[in-house]
C-alpha cells in the first residue's frame, strides 16, 4: 500500500467514525491536540479515578481523554449489571476495574489483583476516593500454585510487568518476589453472594494467563452460572513456560467454554493469533 493510499485510507476511517461514533472522534481528537488539566477525572456519572500525569504513557493520556481500551470497555458494558460481582487480575492503576464499578454499582462489587506496590498503591486510592463502593484489594498475583514467585517489573512500560521467566528482554527495571495464590480459593472465600454473582473475569497477566486459568479450574468446572472471562493472549511467552496456545484452547474447551472476539461476532482459533489479542472464553449454550 503506498503512502497516499494509507493516508486516504485514514481519512476514510475517521469520517466513518466521525459519522458512526462523534463522541469516540471527538476523544480521539482531544487526545492527539488536548491538554491534561487535571489529575481527577470521572468515569461514568458517579465513579473517581485518579491519574499520576507524571506517569508519561500513551496509555495514560488514552485513559484521561477516555480512548483507552473502548473495545474491553464495551465488551464489559454488555456483559456486566447491577449486583455483578467482577474479578480484575492484572488490574494495574485500576483503570479496568473503575468501568466494572460504574456498570456493578453500589450492589456490585469489585476483586482486583494486582501484585507490583507501585501500582497496587494507585488502586489503593481508586478505592479510597470510592468508598461507598464495595472494592477489595489484592497485592497478589494469582496462579496454578501457592507460592512465591518473581515478577519482572518494566522501567518505560508500566503496564508491562510479567511472571513469565526471559519473557521481558528489555527495559527491566527489577524483580521482585510476590505470593501467589489460586483462583479457585480466593472464590471459596468469598461469601456466597458474592460467589453466585460473578459474572466476569478479566485477566491481563502478560504471558501468565494459562496459570492463572489453571488455578481457577474447580470453579470454573463446578460454577452453576459459569462467568465471561476476557483475557488478554500472549502467544509468545508460551515457549517459555512449556505449552502451547492450542493447549489453553483444549483446556477451556474442556471446561464448556468458547472463544470468541470481544463483541462475540467471531469465533477465535488462539493456535492462529500472531499479536497479543483480547478475547472473550464464553460458556457454550449461553446467550449474550
Amino acid at each position: 500500500m503506498s503512502k497516499l493510499t494509507s493516508t486516504f485510507q485514514k481519512i476514510v476511517n475517521n469520517v466513518n467514525l466521525l459519522i458512526e461514533d462523534p463522541v469516540t472522534f471527538t476523544r480521539k481528537i482531544k487526545y492527539l491536540y488536548g491538554t491534561a488539566q487535571s489529575e481527577n477525572i470521572k468515569i461514568g456519572k458517579d465513579i473517581n479515578f485518579y491519574i499520576d500525569l507524571n506517569l508519561e504513557h500513551p496509555a495514560i493520556r488514552g485513559m484521561y481523554f477516555g480512548i483507552y481500551e473502548v473495545n474491553l470497555i464495551d465488551a464489559l458494558k454488555k456483559f456486566l449489571k447491577h449486583g455483578d460481582t467482577f474479578i480484575d487480575v492484572g488490574a494495574n492503576i485500576g483503570y479496568i476495574s473503575g468501568h466494572a464499578l460504574s456498570f456493578v454499582g453500589k450492589s456490585g462489587s469489585i476483586h482486583a489483583f494486582e501484585p507490583v506496590p507501585k501500582y497496587f498503591n494507585y488502586l489503593t486510592k481508586f478505592r479510597d476516593i470510592n468508598a461507598n463502593y464495595s472494592i477489595t484489594l489484592n497485592n497478589l498475583a494469582l496462579g496454578s500454585a501457592t507460592t512465591f514467585a518473581k515478577i519482572a517489573i518494566n522501567e518505560t512500560n508500566f503496564g508491562w510487568n510479567t511472571m513469565v521467566p526471559d519473557f521481558m528482554s528489555n527495559g527491566v527495571k527489577e524483580e521482585i518476589e510476590v505470593q501467589t495464590i489460586l483462583l479457585d480459593d480466593y472464590v471459596l472465600s468469598l461469601d456466597k453472594i458474592e460467589r453466585e454473582n460473578i459474572s466476569v473475569i478479566k485477566i491481563d497477566v502478560e504471558g501468565y494467563e494459562f496459570e492463572v486459568l489453571k488455578g481457577g479450574y474447580k470453579f470454573l468446572k463446578d460454577a452453576t452460572k459459569p462467568p465471561i472471562i476476557i483475557v488478554e493472549i500472549n502467544t509468545s511467552a508460551y515457549p517459555k513456560l512449556g505449552y502451547t496456545a492450542k493447549d489453553i484452547s483444549d483446556f477451556m474447551s474442556s471446561l464448556n467454554y468458547s472463544c470468541k472476539s470481544l463483541n462475540l461476532q467471531r469465533n477465535i482459533d488462539l493456535s492462529k493469533l500472531t499479536k497479543t489479542t483480547d478475547v472473550c472464553f464464553v460458556p457454550q449454550n449461553t446467550k449474550y
